[in-house]
């Protein structure tokens, strides 16, 4: 018997073997360390101008704050607040700043001198055709020319703030010397602008512009189309001429601080969202003129809608090659590339027009 006690042996192994196979599943790597689990949750105080289902809000701000509270599983909320209850245009980075909000939506070239590069891309004298290419081209031109003090925040997204120009209560703006003597309501970095046209322009914090246009404060303003849809000016202007420059590209941004003291699930679930933004800005861009278009006419069946011809509107962009070059000068005063910036500009300007 005892040539066979190695059969015996190996049997008895292969007998073991398969019964802790059994136990173990059949594996034998060693366990993983577990999911971290995260159970904070976090609510970012928003803050915009516009209105409560605006077509802005629905193809815009809606879709972030509900495309954020889906990526965390609701542990990310996002408290609204609209009509510049909380801050009004032209002061909602300072709100972001002061904490009074933690994130909202704001045009940085109405930060006179502070911005510099938004203020150059956003100052009248280049035909960038229209909102698509804007958007795209802000973009790329942020990457080359960064603002500084914009890196301070965690940026959303970058836009173009809609279709720019002229609206008026009674007079029509068919060419350049239509605007002489008017009035307009403009932001600051267009005020020189509207000068250089023969007409004056006056700031009027954009919750106050309907009741200005309804008390003739104000002959017009240059403005974007969807805000006179959505804000219903067209209750009183009749009029709006298409210019091709723009003059205010909106930028989304959370408080860095804010940002930071999330956790890594918590930020995932806003950088998705914030890719998503891009997309879903283009499809804005792509849908609000004709539509803008079409509830101000329903709104009043004299509206008109006007788009000067070809050489008529090199004239409007060339009335401000004045104010253009002095942005640029402006710009080298303090130290960066306004020659190079305003070049790259120029060269891209049609880039992305289909």
């Amino acid at each position: 018997m005892k040539k066979f006690k190695p059969i015996v042996c190996l049997a008895l192994a292969l007998v073991m073997l398969f019964a802790l196979c059994a136990c173990t599943g059949g594996k034998t790597e060693p366990k993983g360390e577990e999911k971290q689990e995260y159970t904070d949750t976090y609510n970012i105080v928003y803050a915009t101008t516009d209105a409560q289902g605006s077509i802005f809000d629905e193809m815009l701000i809606t879709p972030m704050k509900e495309g954020i509270e889906k990526n965390s599983n609701g542990r990310v909320t996002l408290e609204v607040y609209y009509s510049g209850t909380l801050a009004s245009q032209g002061g909602i980075i300072t709100a972001i700043d002061s904490k009074s909000c933690d994130a909202g939506g704001d045009a940085p070239s109405m930060y006179a001198g502070v911005y510099l590069y938004s203020e150059l891309a956003n100052t009248p004298g280049i035909d960038y055709g229209n909102i698509r290419n804007y958007t795209l081209l802000i973009n790329d031109y942020d990457d080359v020319y960064p603002d500084e003090g914009l890196s301070k925040y965690y940026m959303f997204c970058r836009w173009a703030a809609g279709l720019f120009g002229f609206t008026t209560t009674n007079k029509p703006i068919e060419k350049v010397e239509d605007c002489k003597g008017l009035s307009f309501r403009a932001t600051g970095n267009i005020i020189p602008y509207t000068e250089a046209l023969g007409a004056t322009g006056t700031f009027i914090p954009i919750s106050e512009l309907y009741e200005s246009l309804r008390l003739n404060v104000v002959d017009g303003a240059i403005t974007t189309l969807d805000r006179i849809a959505s804000d219903s000016y067209f209750d009183i202007c009749d009029y709006f001429t298409k210019i091709s420059w723009f003059i205010g590209d909106h930028i989304e941004i959370l408080n860095m601080d804010f940002y930071n003291s999330l956790d890594p699930e918590a930020k995932a679930a806003i950088d998705k969202a914030s890719t998503e933004m891009l997309d879903n800005a283009l499809a804005w861009g792509d849908y609000v003129v004709d539509n803008s278009r079409k509830l101000c006419e329903e709104g009043n069946p004299n509206f008109k809608y006007i788009e000067c011809s070809d050489a008529e509107a090199q004239r409007f962009t060339d009335a401000a090659a004045d104010i253009l070059q002095a942005k640029v000068d402006e710009v080298n005063a303090a130290g960066l590339d306004g020659d190079g910036a305003v070049e790259w500009l120029k060269n891209n300007a049609q880039k992305y027009v289909k």
